[in-house]
């Protein structure tokens, strides 16, 4: 992809509560290392979520919410999105990504044979056998 292909960083739009989102006239590679638009980061906004976010979020996710609701969820979620924010004002440059925070490089076992059962004695144990397996009802009205 070359520069003529990037779509335009320069331009802003406004989101819900008015913050600007987009633009910035930041460019960075993607994880494929294109050129494009900086993802809209908690920094980014700076107005505490009001009651009327929380209250739209709540109709977009179908919940009926009460007002004594509404104004828990209020102070639930910017408490949230405080701490959100400071993690993410976190200068993790120099930390390696890590999928465990454990140094752990195998913990199963050594997958060993061991002694098995008969099949034979098995087999007799069961509710119904068939041609040296186990007979199970139909689920999916499909024909045996």
């Amino acid at each position: 992809m070359d520069d003529a292909d990037v779509p335009d960083v320069g331009t802003s739009t406004t989101g819900p509560r008015g913050q600007s989102v987009g633009g910035h006239g930041h460019r960075q590679p993607s994880d494929n290392g294109v050129l494009g638009r900086r993802p809209l980061g908690l920094s980014d906004v700076t107005e505490p979520i009001s009651r009327a976010d929380v209250a739209h979020v709540a109709r977009l996710a179908n919940l009926a919410l009460t007002d004594d609701e509404l104004d828990t969820m209020t102070g639930e979620l910017a408490a949230i999105l405080a701490h959100a924010g400071d993690l993410s004002a976190l200068d993790l440059g120099d930390v390696a990504p890590t999928t465990n925070p454990l140094a752990l490089t195998n913990v199963w076992r050594d997958d060993v044979p061991g002694p098995t059962l008969d099949r034979d004695e098995v087999l007799a144990a069961a509710p119904a056998a068939e041609e040296d397996r186990f007979r199970v009802p139909a689920i999916l009205g499909e024909a045996p």
